[in-house]
This record gives structure tokens, sequence and C-alpha cells, in this order.
């Protein structure tokens, strides 16, 4: 009997924590101008082991940034809980309607599938951004703002 409650409840407790692992895909914008980026983002939530930056999808007429990640760990009640995101950078290089078509990721052996997502671009103030590039008068000139709490 006491074997059989043993392994119930280990049971129940690695179910429980496979379905509080999960990946998700999501963008900053279906709608940009030529000198703004396109962000796509994927979040892990409690994954354990090494996590290894995911495969990200390329975009025809946007040249891809860097990747950057954060991660957040939380304890509350004694329950910890932990978020890992990555965020990739695509600058657009002209103006138009763009569909990125659902692509699949595969963390530790969990596997998330995005959306279509259909993107329009606007022509922007300035050219479009090449890799490598400097920044833009507006990013400057956002940071600035940012720094003095106006986007706060």
């Amino acid at each position: 009997m006491q074997k059989c409650l043993l392994m119930l409840c280990c049971f129940v407790f690695v179910q429980y924590a496979l379905l509080a692992q999960s990946i998700d895909i999501q963008i900053n914008k279906t709608e940009l101008s030529t000198d703004e980026p396109l962000i796509i983002t994927i979040t892990v939530k409690n994954l354990s082991g090494r996590i290894s930056t995911p495969q990200f999808p390329e975009i025809e007429d946007f040249v891809p940034g860097g990747v950057s990640t954060s991660m957040n760990s939380t304890f509350i009640n004694g329950k910890g809980t932990t978020e890992t995101k990555f965020m990739k950078q695509y600058y657009p290089q002209k103006e138009g309607k763009f569909i990125i078509k659902p692509f699949t990721v595969e963390i530790n052996g969990i596997k998330a599938t995005s959306e279509k997502y259909q993107i329009t671009v606007k022509k922007g103030l300035y050219p479009p951004r090449k890799p490598h590039q400097p920044k833009t008068p507006r990013e400057i000139e956002k940071e600035k703002e940012i720094e003095k709490g106006k986007w706060i």
C-alpha cells in the first residue's frame, strides 16, 4: 500500500512539473516602420538544466540582428519559478506586407510552434538600418528620453 501511495505521489509530482514547463513565442508588433526592429521573443518557463539559445527563423527582406537574453527567478511561499527570455531583432529592408511562416523551436525536448504572422512595414523617417550600422538619430533620441524617465 505504501509503495502504491509513493508511486502515485511521484507520478503526480512528475506530471505537475511537466505541466509547469513551457515555451512561448511572441512578436513585439505587426505594424512597424522601416527604421524600427521587429523583435521575436521566445520565453522559456521552468525548464531545468542548461538552456541553449534557440534557433530563430530567417525572415526574407529582414536583416537579423543579435540575440539578447534575460533570466528571472522568483520564489513565492517556497515555490520557485524561472523564466528565460531570448529576444532577436530583425530590421526591415523595405516597405510592404510580409508573412512570417510558423516555425518550431525545441529546447530540452519541449517543442513550441509559433503562429503565422502578417507584418506590415511602412516608410520610416530614416533609411532602413543595415547590420552593424550605428544607431539612427531616432534610436539615440529615444534612449535619451528613456534615461530621463519619459518612457517609464
